[in-house]
């Protein structure tokens, strides 16, 4: 009857008497009682063994993965300097991660999302008892190895992670005349009280926050889109640009207006530049015999007179040079090339004449 198989006395009450049995066998084909599931080869399958994890470690200049330092390499570098657009220096290549998404390498290369030693035990797989659901690609003692899922990078509840990225594209660094980086500043809140007059329409008597980005760049005067072929006021936004369209400023700041900052240092302002609005005539305006003059009588070009070009009998000479600003001798710009008129104001102690002659 096989292994196992006996016969117990159920000892000596009348009603558990055995006179006779009954044994029945049967065989069944044995594909019946295997289980069998079918993996396409890339299918993708969460879980990675302890032994698999890739770490990065820090030192001075970058990171080490796997004892080497995380680089780009001297043939990439070179090649990213000699190219004229290094930000489309690999046209339409790409690379495959290991999620099966793609990616350009003109945007460089991107790790998966990393975290600290520390959390890395948050990342293990669900178990029962250090036993782990069937893997495709795991047999032996890789079914017992110490696994995670990136599953739990979305599970677990404030987890920090993080992502080191491999830019191709170059970077550059202002530096000033000691090599030392030049300390750019970030752009500045402005604040201007429109003036509540009727000329500034319903923007008057409000309280406007600019972003001052540089000399010449005062931004965020409230505008509208205009439609240059139509005369039309298309509104702040529009769905689709058209060529005719400009955007343009429902009011310029006045020369002299001041704006003040969040620490309420005041500055004044002042446009560097503007735009003249021609007046379209309509056809009887515009015939030959409502004007006076011809185009014969406007200035010829050899009237123009060229301070520029050296050689030319009107050259001006070379532009004015300052080896040293504090040496009358070796500097030929006024007042040592610094303003000596500010806002229309002569400086305190600024003398506007020449140093030499």
């Amino acid at each position: 009857f096989g292994d196992g198989f006996t016969f117990v006395e159920l000892g000596d009450d009348a009603e558990q008497d055995v006179s006779a049995i009954d044994l029945f066998f049967y065989t069944r084909s044995g594909s019946d009682r295997v289980f069998t599931e079918r993996f396409e080869k890339g299918q993708w399958w969460d879980g990675i063994r302890a032994s698999s994890v890739v770490r990065y470690k820090p030192n001075n200049s970058g990171f080490d993965v796997g004892g080497q330092p995380l680089s780009k390499g001297a043939v990439i570098n070179q090649y990213i300097k000699s190219v004229e657009d290094p930000w489309n220096a690999f046209g339409t290549a790409t690379y495959a991660r290991p999620d099966g998404w793609v990616e350009s390498l003109n945007y460089g290369l991107r790790t998966g999302q990393l975290v600290s030693e520390t959390d890395l035990p948050k990342l293990e797989c669900n178990n029962n008892n250090g036993v782990y659901e069937d893997h495709p690609a795991f047999t032996g003692d890789d079914e017992s190895e110490t696994r995670y899922c990136t599953q739990k990078l979305y599970e677990t509840i404030g987890l920090t992670t993080y992502s080191v990225s491999l830019d191709l594209q170059p970077s550059y660094a202002l530096l000033d005349a000691s090599g030392e980086p030049v300390n750019i500043a970030a752009p500045r809140t402005m604040y201007y009280e429109v003036p509540d007059s009727e000329a500034f329409g319903r923007d008057g008597g409000k309280r406007l926050s600019l972003e001052f980005a540089g000399h010449g760049e005062l931004r965020g005067v409230p505008g509208f889109v205009y439609d240059t072929a139509t005369g039309e006021d298309k509104g702040e936004f529009v769905n689709t640009w058209q060529d005719s369209y400009r955007y343009l400023s429902r009011f310029t700041i006045p020369d002299g207006s001041t704006v003040t900052d969040l620490n309420g240092t005041t500055y004044f302002v002042k446009a560097l530049d503007g735009e003249e609005w021609l007046k379209a005539l309509d056809a009887s305006e515009s015939q030959p015999g409502e004007y006076t003059l011809t185009f014969s009588d406007l200035l010829a070009d050899e009237a123009l007179t060229v301070l520029g070009e050296a050689g030319s009998p009107d050259y001006i000479g070379e532009p004015p040079t300052c080896v040293d600003p504090d040496n009358v001798q070796t500097c030929a710009l006024l007042n040592k090339g610094q303003p000596a008129v500010v806002h229309g104001e002569l400086v305190v102690g600024a003398d506007p004449t020449p140093l030499i002659d």
